[in-house]
């Protein structure tokens, strides 16, 4: 709007609506819970408001639900494409244990929202023995763990541990894998990092039973200096 005199023009304000539906803002409170009979039941709260603050239709939403791994949908799986409601059993029978996350959109007339994330689980039968790890499945450039059970977690919000060909750290040099094997698991603090911290690489479960004397052992390396 500007104003008109005749002494001239003012200078013009201006504020914006959004008009037209809107997108669904992310489903809340998304948990997902592992039964005793190995389904995994999701529940979650419905979308309420548009993400630009205009209409969506609240009484009609449907919810896109995914199951996946990473941090995001983009290579998940879809189980429901049209759910009503706001929970959702997975059907899927769970073979070897892996980690699982799921994923739940809504979807207002056709536009769909931004995915919400689940906590996540611990799903399938533990590992038969002998269980190897050696931290060298190539996916594409990307190194992963052999099993998929692993999971990472720190005292702090950003956990250090990442799966690679070797360790390369800033001055001491590069630490490759002995026997030549191809991968391991490390986590690099820096010269300036904080000391006081934890940080956790976590195996999923192995079934011992078949074992009278089961064992365990580990490649460990480590970096000396900086008092580390």
């Amino acid at each position: 709007v500007m104003v008109h005199g005749t002494a001239g023009s003012s200078y013009g304000v201006s504020r914006s609506v959004f008009v037209g539906m809107d997108e669904p803002v992310e489903p809340s409170d998304l948990v997902a819970v592992l039964g005793e009979d190995g389904r995994v039941r999701i529940n979650w709260r419905t979308a309420s408001e548009g993400r630009n603050g205009g209409y969506i239709d609240v009484d009609h939403l449907t919810y896109v639900v995914q199951r996946g791994n990473g941090y995001s949908d983009y290579d998940a799986i879809m189980l429901a494409g049209n759910h009503t409601g706001t929970t959702f059993t997975d059907p899927t029978e769970f073979g070897e244990e892996k980690i699982v996350k799921y994923f739940v959109k809504a979807v207002s007339n056709g536009i769909a929202g931004y995915s919400a994330i689940s906590n996540q689980l611990l799903v399938g039968r533990p590992s038969s023995l002998p269980f190897v790890e050696n931290f060298d499945t190539k996916v594409g450039d990307y190194i992963q763990a052999d099993h998929s059970s692993w999971t990472i977690t720190s005292s702090e919000d950003s956990p250090l541990w990442a799966f690679a060909e070797m360790a390369y750290f800033i001055n001491e040099g590069q630490v490759l894998p002995v026997d030549g094997g191809k991968g391991l698991a490390y986590a690099y603090y820096g010269h300036y990092g904080i000391n006081e911290r934890d940080d956790y690489l976590t195996s999923g479960n192995m079934d011992v039973t078949s074992a009278t004397a089961p064992q365990i052992t580990f490649n460990v390396y480590g970096v000396p200096g900086y008092g580390h």
